[in-house]
Parts: structure tokens; C-alpha cells; sequence
């Protein structure tokens, strides 16, 4: 179940991520995470009561915890790609993603690699960078600061860290982190929008790509939690994570069929290693 819930995760990061950058077109990047954060928040809120079997002041510590780590990495995740090349910060940073908790199995192996394994997560490592690979007029410079790889690489690294903090949770709270994660977001950014100046924008056609975004990126924060909670083993939780950090395909797929943007060779070849690894890892 680990890979099925890695899958979930995965495709309904990628669709929130597309509709929060259709909203983004409306709407400063600020007022869009804080309403993205704030309708998570009040749908996983109402529905936990009815799902967690306990709740634990741990769990709630590093739901806090977890949720500073993922919006230190979303910020610096979008300031590196406010100022670099996105088709060079996305696979850095989906990488990283993927490679914290690969590089924690190694540290702490508990059962032996089979070869099926070992190439289901090479394959999975190779779509994470293909499937967010620039693609010609993507506008992708040759160059890259050593500021915007560091906060690509930082960005990563915090993501990756926020699947080992859920994995850390008891999965009979589940999904209380998520709600603490959310609400400890929320205010921040809540915060920090009251002190932003005031820009006037026109809301009305951000609507629904907002809502959709949040319900989809808490969603996939639950998904995400299930299955770092069903990878009983470092090795298992490996695969949640290169499964999960594939998120980019959607966005890809979404901004294919929605808006008629053309798929390069590069990202098909992704999205054929992406589904192999998919299957390979899911008979290993």
C-alpha cells in the first residue's frame, strides 16, 4: 500500500502545484499559499476527528515541525525559481527530494537490496529529473548562481526531511500532524500577509484554482503521511519517497490536456521511466 499511497501523493501534489501557479496568475504568491494552507487547514480539521484513532502532543510537535520544515523548503523552493532557471531548480530540488531518504536507507539498512529495487529506484531517480527537464522555449539558462542551486538544494533537502518527520508519527494519530502542520503554517502566513503591502488584484477568477489547490496539497500531505506510515522499513520508505518526488509528471500532464503545451522527448522518456519504476518497485 506504501507505493499505492506514494502514487496518490504524487499525482495530487502535481495537480495541486499546477492550479496554485494558475492562481498565482491572479493573485501575489503570498495571498495564494496562505489561502491554499487556510482551506487545508479547515477540510483535514473537520475531517480528523472522524478518522485519527488517538491523538498524541508527539505527533502534534512534529506535525509543527513538519510543517515549518516544508514551508522553509516551498519558499526557498520559489525563490529559486523566481530568479533561476525553473527547468534547471525543479529536478535539483525533486531529486534532493528523493535522495534524503534514499541516503537515510543507506545509513540505516535493514533488509538486503534486490536488484529489481536497486533499478526500480535508478529508474525512479532518472524521471524525477527528466519529467521537470527544460524543454526548448522554456527559457532555461546555461548558468546557475551558487545562491539559487543552494536554495534549490536546501528547498530539496526540506522536503525530503518532511517525509522522514511523518514517517516519525504514530500511525494510529494519523492525520493529526498534518492538522498542526497546517495550523502552525497558516499562521505564519497569515502573518506575514497582514504585513505585506496591499495589492489590488482581481480574486474572482482564482477561485476555484485555489480551493482546488488546497483541499489538493493537504490531501496530498495525507496520502503522504499514509505512506510513510505503511513503509515499515527504511528500504520501503526509500521507494515512498522516490515515488512520491514523480509529483512533477502530473503538472506536466495537467499543463499538456489543459493548456495544449507540447511534450518534449525528454519528459515522455520521464514518463515511460517514471510509470517502469512504478512497476518495477511495486513487484520487488
Amino acid at each position: 500500500m506504501a507505493i499505492v499511497y506514494s502514487v496518490i501523493a504524487a499525482g495530487v501534489y502535481g495537480t495541486s502545484d499546477y492550479f496554485g501557479g494558475l492562481a498565482t496568475r491572479r493573485l501575489s504568491v503570498l495571498t495564494v499559499m496562505f489561502w491554499v494552507h487556510l482551506i487545508g487547514l479547515v477540510a483535514v480539521g473537520l475531517a480528523t476527528p472522524f478518522l485519527a484513532d488517538q491523538l498524541l502532543g508527539r505527533d502534534i510537535a512534529l506535525g509543527v515541525v513538519a510543517g515549518l520544515v516544508g514551508l522553509a523548503g516551498l519558499l526557498m523552493f520559489y525563490w529559486a525559481l523566481s530568479v533561476g532557471p525553473m527547468g534547471v531548480v525543479a529536478p535539483i530540488a525533486g531529486l534532493l527530494t528523493a535522495l534524503v531518504a534514499v541516503g537515510w536507507d543507506l545509513k540505516s539498512p535493514d533488509e538486503p537490496v534486490t536488484a529489481l529495487t536497486a533499478l526500480g529506484l535508478v529508474l525512479g531517480l532518472v524521471a524525477v529529473v527528466t519529467t521537470s527537464w527544460p524543454e526548448a522555449g522554456d527559457g532555461a539558462a546555461t548558468k546557475v548562481s551558487a545562491k539559487v542551486l543552494a536554495a534549490s538544494v536546501a528547498g530539496g533537502a526540506c522536503f525530503g526531511t518532511l517525509l522522514l518527520i511523518y514517517d516519525a508519527t504514530s500511525e494510529a494519530g494519523a492525520p493529526w500532524p498534518v492538522v498542526s502542520s497546517r495550523l502552525a503554517t497558516t499562521v505564519l502566513l497569515g502573518g506575514a500577509l497582514a504585513l505585506a503591502p496591499r495589492v489590488s488584484a482581481d480574486a474572482s477568477a482564482a477561485k476555484v484554482p485555489v480551493v482546488v489547490a488546497g483541499l489538493g496539497d493537504t490531501f496530498a500531505n495525507v496520502m503522504l503521511l499514509a505512506a510513510s506510515g505503511a513503509a515499515v522499513t527504511a528500504r520501503q520508505l526509500s521507494v515512498v519517497a522516490v515515488v512520491s518526488g514523480l509529483y512533477p509528471a502530473a503538472t506536466i500532464l495537467w499543463a499538456r490536456f489543459h493548456l495544449g503545451e507540447q511534450l518534449g522527448w525528454v519528459r515522455r522518456f520521464g514518463m515511460v521511466c517514471a510509470l517502469t519504476a512504478i512497476v518495477v518497485m511495486s513487484v520487488s
